[in-house]
């Protein structure tokens, strides 16, 4: 039990400390305003009682008491005013603290997606732990602050409105507890329900998600039309809607009928206060002006304490999705950033090795790459060929040290690479992936991607744009590398897939690494550009490391080693001579594409 208490209590630390950390000065400012956001009404409720009190005095209204009269009415009409400015300035506040708490949770998860390891991408459960830290975690904590303060104001309203009350009649106040109990209870059986049924279903809502993806977005659009399967896709998305429309709406019967008869003792209730109070002053018990401050009094005390319970059982229910949010940034890499490990060198001397190294993606019990061990030496170029599936792509992967070997070891001039600062280890490479991405960014930020924060000038960007012949093109744009591309935003410009790879090659070379990995890197380019990009890497390799990986094998003349690739092993081993010559797997494939 108590480390259950201590479990609740850290959940609620961890979410007020995030909203505190993001908005301090906002927060402040919403206590002092909630303050008096809670005893303005109640100001306004015996100020009116007061007026009442006089206007129906024993006697009549006598002009003696007149200035008293307008004293009272100047004070009711301060509170009202206080009241409404108060009630602006909590409103402004409240956006903005909102806005912020928003962005910086926002910021928490980006920065812990970036530190995740790519081995993570590849599990289903962690796809859930995002998606439901994502949709819960942007809200609920400000949700969480939200209905702390509505707790605090509420709960120092009913203290005073109860004081109120009270003095009217003890059995009031017991009254107006029965009133709003039933909802309160309610409201928190229902909220773990929905959790429970959130928690169970968040990989068919993800499914959900996705169909609607491919039906409504452009990077489908052209196939989903040719092959005709948008209606298809649209059923199954509708079949899989359905079945948890089905399940929320039994959920929302149940809360329906427990509302009801949740209802009907809380208007029993208010009934029955209404007539003793109705009694007591038919009977000379309480005056005309107690009755009018009561009723209203009662009624707004009713909403304070519902405030309170709801307050309660929002914060328990916020405790509960929190969890997902707590628990997804709880996660920690396995490939981290030591501080302790060695930095390299300013340049790479020698070169990597790899030592009978072998790797399986999670859950799959297969050997991806299987027993490798190469050498990839400064100024050459080592091609890796082999049919689709062979291993080549993943083991570009653990040479970039996106995962670790499940066996075997890495080394970098010597020093293995898990010793080796992560980020001074990637700062020595660049690369061009078969899937390369394609930024819907200006052409200058997509080919400077690694720098960003800098601010090339034109001449830069145009050298490494013409090592790829993409300058050809960019030419022509409007706005030249000023020009946005893709279609998501105003004033864009699209390119076909051969000139998004070239501006993905001129990425990989405005880095300036000393290890350049490109994977298929003419795939959708034309043959002239292609041999003009091979001539370029022949030049760039003569200081650098090169791996290309690529199913061209007629361009292979180029490279120092050639290594053959099949079923997660390396086959063959020579230069591209040396390979015809043995006319082996290699000199086949060579055979088959000429």
């Amino acid at each position: 039990m108590k480390a259950k208490f201590k479990l609740i209590f850290d959940q609620y630390r961890y979410a007020l400390n995030i909203v505190w950390k993001s908005s301090r000065g906002y927060t402040i400012s919403r206590l002092v305003a909630i303050f008096f956001k809670a005893v303005l009404p109640v100001a306004q409720l015996l100020f009116m009682k007061l007026v009442i009190d006089e206007l129906t005095a024993k006697g009549g209204f006598d002009e003696s008491r007149k200035d008293e009269l307008v004293l009272y009415l100047v004070y009711l009409g301060v509170v009202l005013l206080l009241n409404g400015i108060v009630q602006n300035i909590s409103q402004y506040i409240e956006g903005l603290q909102q806005q912020s708490v928003a962005d910086y949770i926002a910021g928490l998860l980006q920065k812990k997606s970036i530190a995740m390891d790519l081995e993570l991408y590849d599990d289903p459960a962690y796809h859930d732990s995002y998606f439901l830290a994502h949709r819960h975690g942007l809200s609920r904590p400000i949700q969480l602050v939200a209905d702390l303060m509505a707790f605090v104001e509420n709960l120092i309203a009913i203290l005073f409105v109860g004081g109120l009350i009270f003095f009217i009649h003890p059995l009031v106040p017991l009254l107006l507890f029965i009133s709003v109990l039933p909802s309160a209870l309610i409201k928190y059986i229902f909220s773990d329900k929905l959790f429970k049924w959130e928690k169970k279903r968040a990989l068919m809502e993800r499914k959900g998600f996705y169909l609607n993806r491919i039906i409504t977005e452009a990077e489908y659009a052209k196939e989903v039309r040719v092959f005709d399967a948008g209606l298809s896709l649209s059923e199954r998305f509708q079949a899989l809607r359905k079945v948890l429309f089905v399940e929320k709406k039994s959920l929302f019967g149940l809360r329906a009928r427990m509302g009801i008869g949740g209802k009907t003792i809380e208007i029993c209730a208010e009934i029955f206060s209404y007539a003793f109070l109705t009694y007591r002053a038919v009977n000379g018990m309480i005056s005309i002006g107690e009755l009018a401050m009561v009723f209203p009094a009662f009624q707004r005390g009713k909403t304070n304490l519902s405030g309170v319970l709801q307050s309660m059982v929002k914060l328990l229910e916020h405790r509960l999705f929190l969890s997902h949010l707590i628990g997804f940034m709880k996660l920690e890499p396995k490939i981290g950033n030591d501080e302790n490990a060695l930095p390299l060198s300013e340049r790479i001397t020698s070169g990597i090795e790899l030592r009978e190294v072998s790797f399986q993606y999670p859950k799959t019990g297969v050997d991806a790459v299987s027993g490798v061990s190469l050498n990839l030496k400064r100024g050459e170029i080592t091609a890796l060929v082999g049919e689709n599936g062979s291993g080549k792509t993943t083991l570009v992967k653990l040479i970039c040290r996106l995962y670790d070997p499940s066996s075997g070891e890495l080394h970098l001039d010597g020093k293995n690479y898990k010793a080796i600062r992560l980020s001074d280890l990637r700062s020595k490479m660049s690369i061009t992936f078969q899937d390369f991405a394609k930024y819907f960014l200006t052409v200058g930020e997509n080919i400077s991607f690694s720098n960003l924060s800098g601010d090339e000038d034109t001449a830069s960007l145009e050298a490494y744009a013409r090592l790829t012949g993409a300058n050809t093109f960019i030419d022509r744009l409007p706005d030249r590398y000023d020009q946005q591309l893709g279609r998501m935003f105003e004033a864009s410009a699209e390119l076909s897939i051969g000139q998004w790879q070239k501006v993905a090659l001129a990425r990989m070379f405005f880095k300036e690494a000393e290890v350049l990995i490109v994977d298929e890197p003419t795939s959708a380019i034309d043959p002239l550009s292609e041999h003009n990009i091979f001539e370029n890497l022949r030049e760039l390799a003569r200081d650098k490391i090169v791996i290309l990986v690529t199913h061209r094998l007629y361009n292979l003349k180029i490279a120092n080693q050639v290594v053959v690739m099949s079923g997660g092993k390396i086959v063959e081993r020579g230069s591209h001579d040396e390979l015809v010559a043995l006319d082996g797997q290699y000199a086949q494939m060579l055979n088959k594409q000429l």
